[in-house]
């Protein structure tokens, strides 16, 4: 065997991973090379030290009985599976090796393999630790947007139904709205008064102690113009305190309104007033 080729399996060798041919072939090299006994040597001991780095942990008696049997299966198969005898054993040959070099590239190869298992120990921890931050962020960014989300929806409904109440409000108090009171003699005195809106043609009922409408009636909201036309603005019904809220939109002339007449009448509304007005309101 070559120098060279001695060379590249003499980490094989230090680590038993060569056949025996090979084995016997390196170390008939290196009985006649002081080069690559040095190298072999110190080889072993770097092996020898790493080795010693691991603890020993006993193997389970089941597993090991299932890897012995295991072995003695394939040693069998490989005897059975032999053509020619194995070669015999080359002959071990003594190696010198300076006791003083061994002993500091040992420890220099066990300082280093130390360093090496640190900081893949630290490096892995690192990895698990900035996994974990970066799942806690993405959870805490989720919560954050589903809360923003939420407080979005809420803004937008207040601001909506602060939308209706002014636009309400506006309808009722506007410098053109005209408001027209009706009433009746009865003993819980029901009332309305209607906001209409001239300028936008928005008509804003509101009534108070109407009596309940009996099964399969209804209240019909009623315009009378002063040409006695009877132009109907919805049907409604009333909360259990009598009460009752109705808007309309319907365009009218400022001067064509007569009065304003809320009328039990069969339930869906009527085309035309079929009974006696509940309330009556004049145009003033």
């Amino acid at each position: 065997m070559t120098h060279p080729e001695a060379q590249e399996l003499l980490a094989a060798l230090s680590l038993d991973a060569t056949s025996s041919e090979e084995r016997a072939a390196i170390l008939a090299h290196v009985a006649e090379c002081d080069a690559c006994a040095r190298e072999l040597g110190e080889l072993r001991d770097a092996a020898h030290a790493m080795a010693q780095l691991a603890p020993a942990v006993p193997m389970d008696p089941a597993r090991q009985a299932r890897v012995r049997a295991h072995l003695l299966a394939r040693a069998a198969e490989r005897a059975e599976s032999a053509v020619a005898p194995a070669p015999k054993p080359a002959k071990p040959v003594a190696i010198p090796m300076p006791p003083h070099r061994l002993t500091r590239f040992s420890t220099a190869r066990l300082v280093a393999a130390a360093a090496i298992v640190l900081i893949g120990v630290a490096l892995a921890v690192y990895a698990v630790s900035a996994g974990q931050r970066a799942n806690a962020m993405q959870r805490d960014t989720q919560r954050l947007l589903v809360a923003q989300r939420g407080l979005e929806r809420e803004i937008a409904a207040r601001d909506s139904a602060l939308a209706d109440r002014q636009a309400l409000l506006d309808a009722m108090t506007g410098a053109a709205v005209q408001v027209i009171e009706a009433g009746a003699p009865s003993a819980r005195q029901p009332s309305g008064k209607m906001f209409w809106d001239q300028m936008s043609g928005q008509w804003t009922f509101v009534a108070h102690n109407l009596p309940r409408a009996a099964p399969n009636r209804t209240y019909q909201l009623w315009l009378i113009t002063r040409a006695q036309r009877k132009i109907s603005a919805g049907v409604f019904a009333t909360s259990a305190s009598g009460d009752a809220l109705v808007i309309a939109h319907y365009p009218l002339a400022k001067d064509s309104l007569a009065a304003i007449a809320v009328i039990d009448e069969p339930s869906g509304g009527s085309p035309e007033p079929t009974t006696t007005p509940v309330l009556v309101g004049a145009s003033r």
